[in-house]
């Protein structure tokens, strides 16, 4: 009877964890959002925001190939034109080294881009990114009582007309 009750008891327990709920996060309004899809009636103004995304993706690849990713990218080609880097600084590289090579990059693929209308953003690298923190289980301890409860009720029916036959 012992042996039944502490197996009821030890089914409760792992039956009744609660399980954290994935909640959806909110959808980003940006850029992409709003003209990555074509789909729509084509526009110069979401013809030129379509240019301007795949310039900022192929700047951020460039970047990431240079050493200087993970970057985020963001181009305005109306007049006048403007890109905005924020991208990792390498211990090895210096930030006179780093940004001219960003420039470099940028006078490239925009030649319309003025020297003045590139802006740089560096943030220190990280060289061990700590791993996120994971969430303890959160236990109902109501609900857990109760099917123990209600284990125990079964186990002791059972038992009754298990004797009765």
């Amino acid at each position: 009877m012992k042996a039944r009750a502490l197996l009821w008891l030890w089914i409760g327990l792992i039956a009744c964890e609660a399980r954290p709920v994935a909640r959806p996060s909110p959808a980003a309004i940006d850029k992409q959002a709003m003209f990555g899809s074509a789909s729509l009636v084509p526009t110069r103004e979401g013809e030129r925001a379509r240019r301007e995304l795949a310039i900022a993706g192929e700047l951020e690849q460039a970047l990431d190939r240079l050493e200087l990713g993970p970057a985020h990218v963001d181009v305005e080609l109306r007049e006048p034109a403007a890109v905005i880097v924020i991208a990792r600084l390498p211990e090895h590289r210096s930030v006179e080294q780093a940004e001219a090579a960003v420039a470099k990059l940028a006078s490239a693929m925009i030649p319309a881009l003025l020297p003045g209308d590139l802006h740089v953003w560096w943030q220190p690298a990280i060289a061990d990114a700590p791993a996120p923190a994971r969430p303890g289980s959160a236990r109902s301890w109501a609900l857990m009582m109760i099917c123990i409860g209600l284990g125990l009720s079964l186990g002791v029916a059972g038992e009754r007309l298990r004797s009765r036959w």
